[in-house]
């Protein structure tokens, strides 16, 4: 298979707010330019070394984004990194463990959630055998915020959803039809249609549910929005796909 086949596309849902269906990023070396806007993908393409500079600005410096497709992914998830940038861009992860004091890490580790990367992983493992109690206490948490694999990032990525909307949630002037409601139906399209996700990836998250569900203090909206609108958005989902089969 050749290099260029080799492209690892995560491309992950996030709220309307985020722009997600408008703004991307593909990282690779072999770009002419830092970053350079690609129209008919709704894509702006950026090479390694750029991407990782503006990282290292914002998590270590403290600074701002000099780019803002490289801010828009951060916040949206929509990134795309080719299989020859991956070790480039682990160091410059790695590095921002490293540094002496990373600034907000909290922020930090969501970006971390969206990067289902076994290559990452493996490489910030590597460092706890070295590393001094601080620096491995915050591997640990970096090593925890990673997704295990492309549906792990994909269903966190939409219980994540629910939960902001149903923090938010208002009803509505329009049918008394609140914030949750209407996450839970975007989703449940989303997740009908994502390649990422296959039937049994669905049905385990649903099966989990019936496993572990029981008597719980209420939850916070948000909370109570990514638990049970999951559920739901997670049923619609399998049922659509399984009605489309059968048609």
């Amino acid at each position: 298979m050749k290099t260029s086949a080799l492209v690892l596309v995560v491309s992950l849902v996030a709220s309307p707010a985020m722009f997600a269906g408008e703004y991307g990023l593909s990282v690779d070396p072999s770009f002419p330019h830092p970053c350079e806007r690609k129209v008919s993908r709704s894509l702006n393409s950026c090479t390694t070394s750029a991407v990782v500079q503006d990282l290292r600005r914002v998590f270590i410096s403290g600074k701002s984004f000099r780019i803002k497709s490289v801010e828009m992914a951060v916040l949206s998830g929509k990134i795309s990194l080719s299989a020859n940038a991956l070790v480039t861009f682990n160091e410059g992860i790695v590095a921002i463990c490293l540094s002496e004091s990373p600034h907000d890490f909290d922020a930090f580790k969501r970006f971390l959630h969206y990067l289902p990367y076994s290559t990452l992983r493996v490489r910030l493992a590597s460092e706890l055998p070295v590393a001094q109690p601080a620096i491995r206490a915050r591997l640990q948490e970096a090593l925890s915020a990673l997704p295990r694999s492309v549906a792990d990032a994909a269903i966190r990525a939409y219980k994540r959803e629910l939960s902001e909307e149903g923090d938010r949630d208002e009803l509505s002037e329009e049918g008394g039809r609140d914030k949750c409601y209407e996450a839970v139906r975007r989703v449940a399209r989303a997740m009908e249609i994502d390649a990422r996700l296959s039937d049994v990836d669905i049905q385990a998250e649903i099966d989990l549910w019936e496993r572990v569900k029981g008597p719980m203090p209420y939850p916070t909206p948000g909370t109570a929005c990514a638990l049970f609108g999951f559920q739901d958005a997670a049923h619609a989902a399998l049922d659509e796909r399984r009605k489309k089969r059968v048609r």
